[in-house]
């Protein structure tokens, strides 16, 4: 039994602390191939979180940028979501630059997933190095984000997905979805931790156990998620 609340007590500790942050790896020509968390730093005005990489020092090496505070905010002049990058200074004092921007029309204090609207690539900062919009084939966005514009397996009839056996051992079996390529697996603090081309069964055999969140992405953009637990 203590062994057992331990796990239980660890599992709730990681969904907590993936719930309030955020993490993004993507970019690679301005950002490098490095993780980037956004800690949540509280609300603005319009009830809008505001999400700032941690820890902010100004020191942190970014390719195309020198150094990297990023910071995830709500334009209310523009009703949109940002993802700015600060001048190097670490306060944002100075107008950032923005990396992507998304306007889907949402209630949610959150900001929006991949497939929630669309994060597009602000190309008169980036001059095209981001290679298109923020999505599953050249990014990783996950945590505290708001999915509900987007096609999520928390209700899989609305959708025709089936995934089984959940929790799985060895191989997990996902049917109804076409023209999908690759699949991703991320840990419950944002890591990748497989991907691959899709196929109706995936190996799962080599993750350790615990619980992870399964995506993929159609042609037209549509995003299907779900949690699993590997036993």
């Amino acid at each position: 039994m203590k062994n057992q609340f331990l796990v239980l007590l660890t599992t709730c500790f990681s969904t907590a602390l993936f719930s309030q942050a955020i993490t993004f790896n993507g970019c690679h020509q301005l950002f490098d191939d490095q993780d980037f968390v956004f800690a949540y730093t509280g609300m603005d005005a319009s009830g809008k979180k505001i999400y700032v990489t941690e820890p902010v020092t100004g020191d942190q090496p970014c390719g195309g940028l020198g150094t990297c505070e990023l910071m995830i905010l709500w334009n209310a002049s523009q009703s949109r979501w940002e993802f700015v990058a600060d001048s190097g200074n670490g306060n944002f004092d100075e107008p950032p630059f923005i990396i992507y921007y998304n306007d889907a029309a949402s209630e949610s204090s959150n900001p929006p997933a991949i497939g929630n609207g669309v994060w597009k690539e602000n190309t008169d900062v980036t001059s095209g190095l981001c290679n298109g919009n923020m999505g599953l084939e050249n990014s990783v966005f996950s945590g505290d984000l708001n999915s509900e514009g987007s096609l999520s397996a928390e209700n899989p009839s609305a959708q025709k997905l089936q995934f089984y056996p959940n929790p799985v051992r060895d191989f997990l079996t996902v049917s109804g979805v076409k023209n999908v390529e690759r699949y991703h697996i991320f840990d419950l603090v944002g890591r990748q931790v497989q991907q691959g081309f899709f196929q109706n069964k995936i190996d799962v055999s080599q993750l350790g156990k615990g619980v992870y969140l399964f995506r993929i992405q159609d042609n037209d953009g549509k995003q299907y998620q779900f949690k699993f637990i590997r036993n």
